[in-house]
């Protein structure tokens, strides 16, 4: 995005760190008028079993963003957009997947 050229796209900082780690979202340097997005996931490979699903994402999904929030906080920051995929429901049954699909 930096380099695209676009200038309403010049304020936009990509930053990769590891929201598992209260240090590293720290360190990247939030500002209070920051609006942050947050992009973190964990690719479901291999497969986990569903009593491990819980296991396999909660840290990046509940704790990543609990450490964002917090980072946000500190600084004064109050903007975030939470992304996240189907993925962590596991493997779609049916097409379009519904709030009634089987998790």
């Amino acid at each position: 995005i930096v380099k695209s050229g676009l200038p309403h796209y010049r304020s936009v900082r990509f930053i990769t760190c590891d929201v598992t780690d209260p240090v590293s979202v720290a360190a990247v340097g939030l500002r209070a008028d920051d609006m942050v997005y947050n992009l973190s996931a964990k690719m479901l490979s291999p497969i986990q079993v569903r009593a491990k699903r819980h296991d396999f994402f909660f840290p990046v999904n509940f704790h990543g963003t609990e450490n964002i929030i917090q980072a946000m906080d500190k600084v004064g920051a109050s903007k975030l957009v939470h992304y996240t995929t189907d993925m962590i429901y596991g493997h779609t049954v049916v097409l379009p997947m519904t709030e009634d699909h089987p998790v």
